[in-house]
């Protein structure tokens, strides 16, 4: 008959002491394993804010301002306003952009370079915040190109030069597809003016008449009826009335209205009626009667009489036109 026998005191000890041992050496790699998993997010957290700033750089045309920058990204990520700010040690990151004006194509495109920085494990723990200085580092695009992550730490660097590019040929294509249609229709106009045996048919101009206020009088002499008659078709005025395409100096929404109605009239999508290069679609700027540049300066604008220039379809308001 056998009898049930506990440890006894040496066996008990012995027990204790190898799993003591065990112990001690399983929890640096409970530790190292914990930490891999901290970086491991770390890095997915910060490729996700690098996605969510080209998504809203694609959509606004810039990226997000140094002050709002976590609001701003917020709803292009995935992660919340508090796991932006903070990376997985509690310590907020640092974001700094600058913006330039870069030459292309003999054209100023302005450009954004943004960082995103997170301080890591190493020598995040305990602090109130990042130590990295990025407005002090990021003050050109050089310091851009030449910014790099110290040992331990996370670095997101994106910059929207090559979608300004893009906007920019986007927008040059936009311009070439207006002038060329103005082009087709004004040539159109003139052919049947001649068949209608228009006298002079030659010194009217055949393009959609736009507001050129300082020719006065004169203003309608410079203008094939066939063209005067269409601009009130396309702003839904009555035959006769001799509206004029607010497309100079008027605000950008009026202006913006009447080269949306001059695109569709061409036969252009909407998008025709403005540049791609900022956030705003600032609308183009129309002047079916421009004044020459002499010297420098802006010529008189040519009369009833007088040989005309092609119209001027530009990006931004042109004095001489």
């Amino acid at each position: 008959m056998f009898k049930n026998k506990g440890f006894t005191i040496v066996e008990a000890i012995i027990v204790t002491a190898v799993l003591a041992a065990v112990t001690v050496m399983a929890f640096p790699n409970f530790v190292g394993f914990f930490r891999m998993q901290q970086e491991t997010i770390e890095q997915s957290a910060m490729a996700e804010i690098k996605d969510a700033l080209e998504a809203y750089a694609e959509e606004n045309g810039s990226l997000p301002s140094n002050a709002n920058w976590v609001s701003e990204l917020a709803p292009y990520a995935s992660l919340s306003e508090g796991a932006i700010e903070l990376d997985q040690w509690d310590q907020a990151r640092s974001y700094h952009k600058i913006t330039e004006v870069v030459n292309f194509r003999a054209t100023n495109i302005s450009v954004d370079y943004g960082a995103v920085y997170s301080e890591g494990i190493e020598r995040g723990v305990g602090e109130t915040g990042v130590n990295v200085d990025l407005p002090a580092l990021l003050g050109d695009s050089s310091d851009y190109a030449t910014l790099q992550a110290e040992y331990g730490d996370y670095l997101v660097k994106y910059t929207n030069y090559k979608q300004q590019v893009k906007n920019y040929e986007i927008t040059e294509q936009r311009l070439k597809d207006i002038s060329s249609a103005l082009a087709s229709y004004a040539t159109t106009r003139f052919n049947e003016a001649v068949v209608a045996g228009t006298p002079n048919a030659e010194q009217f101009i055949y393009y959609p008449p736009t507001d050129d206020a300082d020719l006065g009088s004169a203003d309608a002499a410079n203008y094939s009826n066939f063209a005067l008659d269409d601009v009130d078709r396309i702003t839904g005025n009555p035959l006769g009335t001799g509206y004029r395409l607010q497309t100079g100096s008027a605000t950008d929404a009026t202006r913006r209205d009447d080269m949306i109605s001059l695109v569709r009239f061409l036969g252009l999508p909407d998008s025709h009626c403005c540049s791609a290069l900022d956030q705003n679609q600032t609308p183009f700027y129309y002047y079916s009667n421009p004044r020459p540049r002499v010297g420098g300066v802006c010529g008189v604008r040519p009369g009833a009489a007088e040989r005309k220039l092609p119209p001027r379809v530009r990006v931004e308001e042109d004095p001489c036109g």
